[in-house]
C-alpha cells in the first residue's frame, strides 16, 4: 500500500498545482461569504464555524469526481489491477493520500480562514481538532463518491453536490465541536460523535467504495 500512496502523492505533484485547488475553493467561498455580509464583525464570528466547515467540506468534493475517473480513462487502473494490487489495498491508498493531498492544505488555510471570519483563537484550536478528528469520514466519503462516479469525470461533480447531504451528521456535530463550552474538548459529546461516525464511515466508505468500483470500473 505503500507504494500506492507514494504513486499518488508523485502523480498530484506532476501535475501541477491542482490538487491545490480545494484550497483556492475554500479560501474563495469564505472570502465570498464574508463580503456578502459587509465584513460585518459580529456576524462573520457567529456563523464563522459553519461557513468555514462547509467550505472545507466543498473544498474537498471538488476534486472527487477525478480521484478514479483519470486512471480509468488511461488505463493506469487496469495496469495497478494487473500489477496485483486489490481494490481493497487501491481504495485504502486513495482515502489515505486523498486526506494528505486535499484535508492536509485546508488545515493549513484555516489560520488564514479564521482571520476572515473573526474566530477567537479558542474557536481555531478547536475547529482544527474537529476537522483532524473528522477527516476519516471526509476522506472516506470523497472517495467513495469518486468510485460511484468513476466512468464520469468532471460531469459527476454534480452526483457528489446531490450526495453531499449526507455529510450532514459530520457538519452538525463539527460546528457542534467549534461552539462546545466544555473545557475538555476530547471529552465532549460532540467529539466522541466524530469518532464514531469516522469509524464507521471509514469502514463503510471502504467497502463500498469497492462494490463501486467493482460495478464501474470491471
Amino acid at each position: 500500500m505503500n507504494a500506492l500512496i507514494a504513486r499518488d502523492l508523485r502523480l498530484a505533484f506532476d501535475r501541477g498545482w491542482g490538487w491545490m485547488s480545494g484550497v483556492v475553493f475554500y479560501i474563495a467561498f469564505v472570502a465570498l461569504v464574508s463580503i456578502s455580509v459587509g465584513g460585518n464583525q459580529p456576524v462573520l464570528s457567529a456563523i464563522g464555524p459553519g461557513v468555514a466547515w462547509a467550505g472545507l467540506l466543498f473544498g474537498v468534493m471538488i476534486g472527487a469526481p477525478h480521484l478514479f475517473s483519470d486512471d480509468i480513462r488511461n488505463g493506469a487502473f487496469d495496469a495497478l489491477r494487473l500489477g496485483g494490487f486489490s481494490l481493497t489495498q487501491i481504495v485504502g491508498a486513495r482515502m489515505i493520500s486523498t486526506a494528505l493531498l486535499t484535508l492536509g492544505p485546508l488545515l493549513i488555510a484555516t489560520h488564514l480562514i479564521a482571520q476572515f471570519l473573526f474566530l477567537r483563537d479558542g474557536q481555531v484550536w478547536r475547529l482544527i481538532a474537529s476537522i483532524l478528528v473528522a477527516a476519516p469520514i471526509i476522506s472516506a466519503y470523497s472517495v467513495f463518491s469518486g468510485a460511484l462516479m468513476a466512468r464520469r469525470g468532471a460531469g459527476g461533480l454534480v452526483g457528489v453536490l446531490v450526495t453531499l447531504p449526507l455529510l450532514a451528521p459530520v457538519l452538525i456535530f463539527g460546528v457542534s465541536a467549534v461552539n462546545s463550552g466544555a473545557e475538555a474538548l476530547w471529552l465532549s459529546p460532540e467529539i466522541r460523535a466524530l469518532v464514531g461516525l469516522s469509524l464507521i464511515g471509514t469502514v463503510l466508505g471502504l467497502f463500498g467504495s469497492v462494490a463501486a468500483l467493482r460495478t464501474n470500473a470491471e
